[in-house]
Parts: structure tokens; C-alpha cells; sequence
């Protein structure tokens, strides 16, 4: 498949997305960009998953608050671990 310039497109069939491909991309951003999917749904798996305990350990609480505490520490320990 091409686009109109004639530079071949890459399409990654789990995420439904189709990447323009050029001569400057490297196999790891092509590798990457197939596990972009599967991140996002670890992420939200782990968002979900801190959510439920913090309903578990806190009564009355407010869901929606949780949810953006939990962003919160998410986020947090993204900076942490690239800062490494």
C-alpha cells in the first residue's frame, strides 16, 4: 500500500491504524507503534484496577475523585520511572 507521494504505508492490523513509513524510521519505532495499543489498554487496566481497591478501602467514595487520584500517582510514577 501507498500513500500519493508514493512512500509506503505500514498498517498495523490490532490497532487499526495505518503509519507512514519512510527511510529515517527504525525497526523500534515501527515495533513500537505496533504495542502503542497494548499500552494504552495496561494503562487503563491499572487505572480500573486502583480505582477498584480505593472503593474497596475507602467507604463512600467518590469515584470520580479516585479516578483522577489515581491519574495522579499514574503519572507520577511514569516521571519516576523515566527519570530513572
Amino acid at each position: 500500500m501507498f500513500r500519493g507521494d508514493g512512500q509506503p504505508l505500514m498498517t498495523v492490523s490490532h490497532t487499526k491504524r495505518i503509519i507512514p513509513m519512510s527511510d529515517s524510521d527504525t525497526s523500534e519505532k515501527i515495533e513500537i507503534a505496533r504495542y502503542h495499543r497494548e499500552i494504552v489498554e495496561d494503562f487503563q487496566h491499572m487505572l480500573k484496577k486502583y480505582v477498584r481497591i480505593m472503593e474497596w478501602d475507602v467507604p463512600d467514595v467518590d469515584e470520580q475523585e479516585a479516578r483522577s487520584l489515581v491519574m495522579q500517582a499514574l503519572k507520577s510514577a511514569l516521571a519516576e520511572v523515566e527519570a530513572g
